[in-house]
C-alpha cells in the first residue's frame, strides 16, 4: 500500500495537542520514517481500515499512530497519536488476543477508543505486518499547480521533478 497524502482533521488535531500533546508534525515524522505498521480493525466505512504505526519521532519520541487508509486516494488520515505504551515499546507485537474492537461510527469514537487502549491488547502476531511506501504530498493552489505542469511539459520533465529540482536548487543556496 502507498500513502501519498497524511491529513489530520481539525478537531482530531485539536485532540493530539491537549489530550497526548502531540503536535500533528510528530505523528507524520513516524509515518515517513518507515514505522512497524499493523492492521487494527476494520473501519466504520468499507474499504476504510485502521492501522497503527509504531516508531519514533526525528526528535525519538516514540509514539502510536492510529490512521484510517483511502486507498482511493491513497491518504493516511490521522485519528490518534500518543506515546505508545511500554509493552508497544518495548517488546515484540505479542501475544495473540483477540477480542472485538472499537465497534466505532465514527473517526473521532475510533480514535478515542485507541487513546485509551495498549494495541498488543488486540494485536495478532501472526498477521503480517501491513506494508505502506509513505511519500509525502504538498498541497498546492491549483492555479499555481497548473503553472508548475506548463513549465514541466515546456522542459520534457514530470512537475514532480520539477518541484524536486527546485526545492534542492532552493535548499542548496540556503546553506
Amino acid at each position: 500500500m502507498i500513502i501519498d497524502f497524511i491529513r489530520c482533521p481539525e478537531r482530531i488535531r485539536e485532540k493530539l495537542a491537549t489530550k497526548h500533546r502531540v503536535a500533528v508534525r510528530e505523528a507524520r515524522e513516524v509515518l515517513l520514517g518507515r514505522p512497524r505498521i499493523r492492521f487494527a480493525e476494520k473501519g466504520h466505512i468499507a474499504g476504510d481500515d485502521v492501522y497503527a504505526g509504531f516508531g519514533q519521532t526525528f526528535d525519538g519520541r516514540y509514539l502510536a499512530v492510529f490512521f484510517v487508509y483511502k486507498s482511493a486516494s491513497r491518504t493516511a488520515i490521522v485519528i490518534s497519536a500518543r506515546d505508545m505504551h511500554p509493552r508497544e515499546r518495548d517488546e515484540p507485537m505479542g501475544k495473540s488476543r483477540l477480542s472485538s474492537v472499537s465497534r466505532a461510527d465514527s473517526l473521532e469514537k475510533m480514535g478515542e477508543f485507541w487513546d485509551q487502549h495498549d494495541f498488543t491488547e488486540f494485536d495478532d502476531s501472526a498477521k503480517p505486518d501491513a506494508e505502506f511506501t509513505v511519500r509525502c504530498g504538498v498541497p498546492l493552489k491549483p492555479d499555481l499547480l497548473e503553472r508548475v505542469e506548463q513549465q514541466a511539459a515546456r522542459l520534457g520533465v514530470s512537475a514532480e521533478t520539477l518541484v524536486n529540482l527546485w526545492l534542492q536548487e532552493k535548499l542548496a543556496e540556503a546553506v
